[in-house]
């Protein structure tokens, strides 16, 4: 029988393994000017170095100046919830709507840095979109979508830049599905969960190995929890997050637990050196450099706890976090070891 968990965005009454704390001294965050008011779920960088956040209840804001200054974009974004973001190799923006409170209309592309943006819905029979994921090799683009009544749920696939999209879901047992990942090599990972608002219901991870024509679940080891972040690292490793602040690390067909933190894990990034960024809700952000084995808290400077994103600046690694009370912090240094300090 599914487990089930009181549902609540605060910090979780679970025992966590011990962390080492920043020194106060080394102040980690600066904050931005925000999008304020609206909850930063998503956050995305162009190569070119915008930055585009996507909010609960204020669609999308763009900044050009590394966040010092940010507009509202959502010229034809008739949905203010977004969920997810991702820029596609030709710098095509894609936002992903939804929320637990409002329903989704589903997937909004933009050809012009978010001026302007056109529903692409052809064939996504379900409009509450909860995570998008990008195969950078062929450009086909994954959405991961929550079961309702009139409208299946699972992952849908576009292999043409999001005009048409088909359900791809065949052997995925779970049809909420909170996360996705897409390595190198194009294998798919979905973790799924159901989220209420009086509760969260167990979930799992699956994966596809034919560009979502099949799934196979990958249980072992894994609570039965809902899994809320999924994350492929440059070196080929395949982490997993969840609502209870587990983390695992696949290896081979099973999950090994690396960490507990003390809050809900929403989200997983690591830069180009392979360390590992974790964004928790309740307890702000944290950093391991050895793979996920021993984590950091990098807090200093961040006078908001409760993190729901994260994005890397590709090219000098700096760190972005989107925040529940909307505001939007940056690294005061880069992440990568061999750099000099500054932005």
């Amino acid at each position: 029988m599914k487990r089930r968990l009181m549902f609540a965005w605060c910090v979780l009454a679970i025992v966590s393994a011990p962390f080492h704390a920043l020194s106060a001294q080394e102040t980690f965050w600066q904050t931005t000017s925000g999008p304020a008011r609206y909850p930063v779920q998503a956050l995305a960088i162009s190569p070119e170095g915008m930055i585009f956040a996507g909010t609960d209840g204020g669609g999308v804001f763009r900044s050009h100046d590394g966040g010092v200054t940010w507009v509202p974009v959502n010229q034809g974004l008739s949905h203010p919830y977004v969920s997810s973001l991702v820029i596609d190799p030709e710098g095509r923006l894609f936002a992903g709507t939804g929320s637990l409170s409002a329903g989704g209309s589903g997937v909004f592309r933009s050809d012009d840095q978010g001026e302007t943006w056109m529903a692409v819905n052809t064939g996504l029979r379900n409009p509450h979109i909860f995570c998008l994921a990008l195969d950078r090799t062929n450009g086909i683009l994954y959405a991961g979508t929550w079961d309702l009544p009139r409208n299946p749920g699972g992952v849908f696939r576009s292999t043409d830049g999001g005009r048409t999209w088909v359900r791809a879901s065949t052997g995925l047992k779970n049809p909420y599905v909170l996360s996705l990942a897409v390595t190198p090599e194009g294998d798919v990972y979905a973790g799924t969960g159901a989220l209420r608002p009086l509760g969260a219901f167990g979930g799992s991870v699956f994966r596809s190995t034919d560009q979502g024509a099949s799934w196979t679940e990958l249980s072992a080891g894994l609570d039965d929890v809902p899994v809320t972040a999924l994350l492929v690292t440059p070196q080929g490793q395949v982490f997993a997050g969840t609502f209870t602040g587990d983390l695992y690390r696949l290896l081979g067909r099973s999950w090994v637990r690396y960490f507990q933190f003390n809050a809900i894990l929403l989200s997983l990034v690591a830069n180009a050196q392979g360390h590992l960024f974790a964004a928790t809700y309740g307890a702000g952000v944290f950093r391991s450099t050895d793979g996920g084995r021993s984590w950091t808290a990098i807090n200093s400077g961040l006078d908001d706890p409760n993190v729901l994103s994260l994005a890397l600046r590709p090219d000098d690694g700096v760190l972005f976090a989107g925040t529940s009370t909307g505001h939007v912090f940056r690294s005061i240094t880069s992440t990568l070891a061999e750099r000099h300090p500054g932005l």
